[in-house]
């Protein structure tokens, strides 16, 4: 008799064994993260003022998401201190990872009045507040618009002629 109850706990024994160990299979066979997408986001990080007059632009493009996107600004406006705004060219398409942050350099030929704003701001050594906004076109992993605005501020940066950051 003793020898069929040590079989018995013993046979128990693997038995729950085996089925955790067959749990633990089958939770390591489940999909990855999960995957969320949230809106992308623009903002300027510097404007260079060339020697020509025309300005270089970073723009900082931000992904959120728990997954790399492929993003494009398809559209923005660029307004300093509340002169009207000036229409940015969209931007090539460019991969995002995960949680992380792509530059993209525009160059674009200020109109007169945002060109005296930003050189009387170089002068004076004082900042100028700045509203981005437009469309962030997301291409992969799913395709979407998402609209965005970031309102901030640039100040000259000592050391580095021509250049708000």
């Amino acid at each position: 008799m003793p020898n069929s109850l040590i079989q018995k706990c013993f046979s128990r024994f693997f038995l729950s064994i085996l089925l955790a160990g067959c749990g633990v299979l089958l939770s390591a066979c489940q999909s990855g993260p999960k995957v969320r997408i949230f809106p992308p986001t623009a903002s300027l990080q510097e404007l260079r003022v060339e020697p020509s007059g025309q300005w270089v632009l970073l723009l900082r493009l931000q992904n959120y998401s728990t997954v790399g996107m492929r993003l494009q600004v398809s559209s923005a406006q660029l307004s300093i201190d509340g002169l009207p705004p000036m229409t940015l060219a969209a931007s090539e398409p460019v991969m995002v990872a995960t949680g992380s942050t792509e530059i993209l350099e525009l160059r674009v030929a200020p109109d007169a009045s945002l060109q005296q704003r930003i050189d009387a701001a170089l002068q004076s050594r004082k900042g100028v507040g700045y509203k981005l906004s437009g469309e962030i076109v997301s291409l992969e992993p799913r395709a979407r618009r998402d609209a965005f605005e970031f309102s901030s501020s640039l100040t000259p940066m000592p050391g580095l002629p021509g250049v708000l950051r």
